[in-house]
């Protein structure tokens, strides 16, 4: 059974809202001979409108999902709504969705995986801060996995603890950090559990495959209040981000 292929729809209408790509010099490594860079925001979709596009800033979110004949944006798609869409448009062919493999290379396994990522605070949302493979320090006060001496154990990093203590930017402090091909991936609630509840805020971002072993259950980007990992357990009718990428030539 050949590998189910995410394809998303970028309208002809919305080709403005997918200049916004990041540059070159600033790639991420996602396998030991393959490189990426990521467009600078999520993907958004208005139904009534039938119009894609890439959010304005990283830290945009909206974390709804709509039916097709509902008024405004989403950027939250369930895998089906994520399958039946396909690239048809010049500019944005060559984007699509990172393999699970590729984001567990890219956060975990690339050269100095751990001093790349942190979680964050940017213009008031949570997330994760993804850096690129050319980055080092500038002195603006980048908290990493590495710095914080957090070990990855099976792919996750605890990080109840450092919310709102490290990496909080308001949006020009982002901007200085962005233009040195910083990534940010925006959840839809602050990374926090309540204490003494066996539970966590979690969102997810798609990948583009599905696990063979499990029908109807797909890999994804799970961040959440006690970790950072790969997930095998998406619902097709799960709604999660979607984040797309372009290989480097």
């Amino acid at each position: 059974m050949k590998k189910l292929v995410l394809l998303i729809v970028l309208s002809l209408l919305s080709l403005g809202g997918f200049s916004q790509v990041q540059s070159s010099e600033h790639s991420f490594a996602v396998a030991p001979n393959r490189s990426v860079i990521f467009s600078l925001g999520n993907l958004q979709y208005h139904a009534k409108k039938n119009v894609y596009r890439f959010a304005n800033n990283q830290y945009d979110i909206i974390g709804k999902a709509q039916p097709q004949n509902s008024m405004g944006w989403c950027d939250l798609f369930d895998w089906k709504e994520s399958n039946e869409y396909v690239l048809n448009d010049a500019d944005a062919k060559n984007w699509r969705i990172l393999t699970k493999n590729e984001w567990k290379y890219l956060l975990f396994e690339r050269d100095n995986a751990s001093a790349l990522l942190g979680v964050a605070k940017v213009g008031g949302v949570w997330g994760v801060i993804v850096l690129p493979d050319t980055y080092s320090e500038q002195g603006n006060g980048f908290k990493s996995f590495f710095d914080l001496k957090l070990k990855p154990g099976q792919m996750w990093y605890i990080l109840e603890d450092m919310i709102d203590k490290y990496n909080v930017y308001n949006n020009q402090q982002w901007a200085s950090l962005e233009q040195l091909g910083a990534i940010f991936l925006p959840v839809t609630e602050k990374l926090s559990a309540q204490k003494g509840k066996d539970e966590s805020k979690e969102c997810y971002y798609w990948s583009l495959d599905y696990v063979p072993t499990c029908v109807g259950r797909y890999y994804g980007l799970a961040i959440s209040s006690l970790s950072v990992n790969i997930s095998e357990y998406l619902r097709e009718d799960m709604h999660c981000f979607v984040r797309l990428v372009k290989d480097v030539k």
